[in-house]
């Protein structure tokens, strides 16, 4: 992060998350830089969360499409 913190460190260190941690901190990195490279980042960290909140809650359904909007639109999540 250029000399600062980051807003992802309390996660550092945390196996079950360092997937999802060090693809929220690439798109951080690049914020100021290239934002269209930041929003696709972005959008990558959100499905790894949302992939292992599947992962980890056996009471979610999985729905017949495991692209976001179905994983987001299932109604037990």
């Amino acid at each position: 992060m250029n000399g600062r913190e980051s807003n992802f460190d309390y996660l550092q260190g945390e196996p079950k998350f360092e997937h999802i941690c060090r693809v929220a901190m690439a798109a951080e990195r690049v914020f100021r830089e290239d934002y269209a490279s930041c929003i696709v980042g972005c959008r990558r960290a959100l499905e790894c969360a949302v992939r292992w909140i599947y992962s980890v809650d056996s009471s979610l359904a999985q729905p017949w499409d495991d692209n976001l909007a179905s994983l987001m639109g299932e109604p037990s999540f």
